[in-house]
């Protein structure tokens, strides 16, 4: 269950917090593209955001591996870089 979800522009990443993400890595895609994940936790979950990723909305989701069902898509917005 994504509970919030925060762009980091600089850095490139996108941080969610949650429960049940499980092990192993968890799926995170935005807009329907695969993010690589950098470290997890049954809480957290760390997203490389691709260069090329325009600013606009896009769904993000999070599967926990164990249990492939998407958990509470929710609509994100990618703000223009600082």
């Amino acid at each position: 269950m994504i509970l919030s979800a925060k762009v980091d522009t600089v850095q490139r990443r996108l941080v969610i917090s949650g429960a049940s993400f499980g092990r192993p890595p968890p799926t995170v895609t935005l807009g329907g593209q695969a993010l690589s994940v950098v470290s997890f936790s049954p809480t957290e979950a760390v997203a490389s955001l691709p260069a090329d990723m325009e600013p606009a909305t896009y769904l993000l989701t999070i599967k926990d591996a164990q249990n492939p069902r998407a958990a509470n898509p929710v609509d994100l917005q990618i703000p223009s870089p600082e």
